[in-house]
C-alpha cells in the first residue's frame, strides 16, 4: 500500500473523526508489519519499510495541517 487518500477530510471530526484516526493508525501499523514480514519471507532481507503516504482533500478547512495531523498517524517532523 503506497497511498491512502482521504476525500472531504473536513467531515472527519469529533467522535467519528477519532474513530477514523484509530482505523488509519491501525492500517499504518498493519502495513508496517506486513512489509517486514513479506520482505523477510520473499527476499530473505531485513529492511525498513516506508509507511503509506496519506493525502487529504478538502476545500473548506481553516487549519488543514493541524486537522490532518490529528486525523492521520504522521510524525510532527514530516511534511
Amino acid at each position: 500500500l503506497q497511498y491512502v487518500v482521504i476525500d472531504e477530510a473536513h467531515m472527519y471530526e469529533g467522535v467519528f473523526g477519532a474513530h477514523v484516526a484509530m482505523v488509519l493508525s491501525r492500517l499504518s501499523r498493519l502495513c508496517s508489519v506486513a512489509s517486514r514480514t513479506l520482505g523477510k519471507n520473499v527476499a530473505n532481507v531485513d529492511f525498513s519499510p516506508l509507511p503509506p503516504t496519506f493525502l487529504g482533500c478538502s476545500a473548506t478547512m481553516t487549519h488543514p495541517e493541524h486537522h490532518f495531523r490529528m486525523l492521520c498517524p504522521i510524525p510532527k517532523d514530516s511534511v
